[in-house]
């Protein structure tokens, strides 16, 4: 029994495997497709790539189809997927849902009811895109379109109350208000933001600042024409 221990210690460091055969190592699959990986060219056939890692905001300059057999950062890979100007998702595929006008909720039956009529809405957009090719097709919405304005004014009481909350007992009055959203959509927020606090706290709104971050080009142009319009 001692020498059968032995020796089976023994196969099991040499790989060897019950019949005598040898053992294949643990995720052999994996460590292939690695290999596989690392012999593919590093580079596109395009001779005007400088080196082996791309930036985002190269291939925004460079091409117009999203590159193939190219290295880059994470950071770098999620930026051109999302924002690149001639295919990324926000900038080509998405168009958000946004009713012209707010819901009037005490009218619905229930949520069902509610949820149907944006089904019903969402069929509505979807026929009007069937032939227009130039328009992006995945329809996506938030809160904020959904619920304005009141989603909106909710997160505007929030920040007027916090805002004095901050200010309370300042012999000078206090600092003004300076709002911050990153990703600012179709400018919607901001808008009911800026509505409730004008209406509600003159005082506040006539000094406040606000700022929209936003990496979209063409929804900056679309959220600085909304504020315009109106504030």
């Amino acid at each position: 029994p001692a020498a059968s221990a032995a020796q089976s210690k023994a196969g099991a460091k040499g790989g060897m495997g019950p019949a005598g055969s040898e053992q294949q190592p643990a995720f052999k699959g994996y460590i292939e497709s690695v290999r596989e990986i690392l012999r593919m060219p590093a580079t596109t056939a395009d001779p005007n790539i400088p080196a082996k890692r791309v930036t985002a905001e190269y291939c925004a300059e460079r091409f117009a189809k999203p590159p193939k057999n190219v290295t880059m950062l994470t950071r770098d890979f999620i930026g051109d997927s999302l924002y690149n100007p001639s295919y990324g998702y926000f900038s080509k595929q998405a168009l958000i849902f946004s009713p012209k006008e707010g819901y009037d909720f005490p009218r619905f039956r229930d949520s069902a009811d509610f949820l149907n009529t944006i089904g019903r809405q969402y069929e509505e957009i979807e026929r009007e895109l069937d032939d227009i090719r130039s328009i992006p097709r995945q329809l996506w919405h938030t809160p904020t379109e959904i619920l304005k304005p009141w989603y909106g004014y909710s997160v505007a009481q929030h920040i007027v109350r916090q805002h004095k909350a901050d200010q309370d007992g300042r012999p000078d009055g206090g600092s003004p208000l300076t709002v911050y959203e990153m990703g600012g959509g179709n400018g919607t927020l901001m808008m009911n933001i800026l509505d409730y606090i004008r209406e509600h706290e003159p005082g506040i709104y006539s000094r406040m600042e606000y700022n929209l971050i936003e990496i979209s080009p063409k929804l900056a142009k679309q959220q600085v024409s909304q504020q315009a319009r109106k504030h």
